[in-house]
């Protein structure tokens, strides 16, 4: 048995993975062009992406299913989920909450247990970091166990070091529905510390924005309630702030009296985030910086990948863009005070801690930092700010049900 699922095993009580497994998201995806036809279960925007992703590539895709939605999609119809119209058509999951829709298709006898079934659910993600679930995560687990094994031990308490086996528990077992009963998954049920989009929250927003902060208020990913968070008269380096979204929620939370700085490289979100900012009505200042960020200031070459938001350093570099590192941009603006560092910077998270030493040292910000973007930085990220500054403790938050959004929380207020 490979030495990662029996340590996880051991540690969870439960059964994950086969030791055997192969599959990676190439390998899924010319299956499912290989067949006749196939049903996408999922019309939300997770369909939409998997739909234009298996589309390009020459899939069939006949329809969709979905619980609550209906009408068309991508000019296909969306029926309701029923056994009759299914019959033995291969389904492909859109949806994040694939593994519970799967458990629930069999136990309501939709579908038998041998059904075929594709989960794809978060195809851009699985696109964009090919190594961050199934066969190649297992690899990679195997290779560098210990490195985990300490991560594991660093949380500061238990739920967190739970949350932290179950998601790496997940992502090992992405293509295995069957691998992590409904009640073990890493996010069940309503979503911890949610609250509903704000009243006064200002019209102007088109409604792409609007649904991303509506999110943002409904699952925050950056507040571990009673541990760490913002608070009033907060400053707060956004850093990969897209459009606002979180800039918004940040700066409601930091209230008039807080300071929101807003970084984002990309030409055309940093002009819609500027356009966003005017319209955020009487909440924290908030200042927007056409910068990206990570281990030193320099000029690099960038791909955008505008409808994903998951554009990265190097690549085609299709473009260049002007990066920082925290250490110089308090340089630069003359802070004299920091209370909240949040990063999602699609790759770049450590470099950016690294990039960050003395302004970290110096003001011991809360840290909120993205370490889902891969593999290593799943390990890394905890062990780097442990071994740098041990005075830091930390927890993990994950409001998202795949293979995104793991927030590594660390704190010393």
């Amino acid at each position: 048995m490979s030495a990662a699922v029996k340590w996880l095993s051991a540690e969870l009580g439960w059964t994950v993975p086969n030791p055997d497994i192969t599959h990676t998201t190439d390998y899924i995806l010319k299956a499912v062009c290989a067949e006749d036809g196939v049903i996408i279960f999922g019309a939300g925007s997770g369909g939409r992406l998997l739909f234009q992703e298996l589309e390009k590539r020459g899939a069939k895709v006949l329809y969709f299913l979905d619980n609550f939605a209906t009408g068309h999609l991508c000019g296909k119809p969306i029926y309701k989920p029923n056994q009759s119209l299914i019959g033995r058509t291969p389904l492909v999951y859109g949806s994040l909450w694939q593994a519970e829709i799967h458990q629930a298709l069999v136990s309501d006898g939709i579908i038998a247990t041998d059904h075929k079934v594709y989960p794809l659910a978060h195809i851009q993600a699985q696109l964009e970091w090919p190594d961050a679930a199934g066969f190649h995560f297992k690899s990679y687990m195997d290779e560098n166990l210990q490195r985990f094994q300490k991560a594991a031990s660093l949380w500061d308490d238990a739920a967190s070091r739970q949350l932290y086996l179950s998601v790496l528990a997940l992502r090992m077992g992405f293509y295995d529905l069957y691998a992590i009963p409904q009640d073990k998954l890493p996010i069940t049920g309503e979503i911890a510390a949610g609250e509903p989009l704000p009243s006064d929250t200002p019209v102007e927003f088109d409604a792409e924005v609007t649904a991303a902060i509506t999110g943002v208020f409904k699952a925050p990913h950056y507040i571990s309630p009673g541990f760490a968070g913002p608070k009033e008269g907060d400053v707060i380096l956004d850093v990969g702030a897209w459009f606002g979204d979180t800039a918004y929620w940040f700066a409601k939370k930091a209230g008039t009296s807080g300071h929101v700085y807003a970084l984002e490289p990309s030409q055309e979100n940093h002009q819609k985030l500027c356009e966003n900012i005017k319209n955020f009505g009487p909440v924290a200042q908030v200042t927007p910086v056409k910068k990206g960020v990570g281990l030193k200031s320099e000029t690099v070459s960038w791909e955008q990948d505008l409808d994903t938001m998951a554009s990265r350093v190097g690549g085609a570099g299709l473009v260049t863009i002007d990066v920082t590192s925290i250490d110089d941009f308090i340089g630069d603006y003359q802070l004299e005070k920091l209370n909240i560092i949040k990063s999602d910077v699609e790759g770049l998270d450590l470099d950016l801690l690294k990039g960050a030493t003395a302004t970290i040292s110096r003001f011991m910000p809360d840290l909120s930092i993205s370490m889902y973007h891969s593999p290593e930085h799943m390990a890394e990220i905890p062990i780097w700010i442990h071994e740098n500054f041990p005075d830091y403790r930390m927890r993990i938050t994950q409001n998202c049900p795949g293979i995104t959004e793991t927030i590594c929380m660390a704190t010393v207020r």
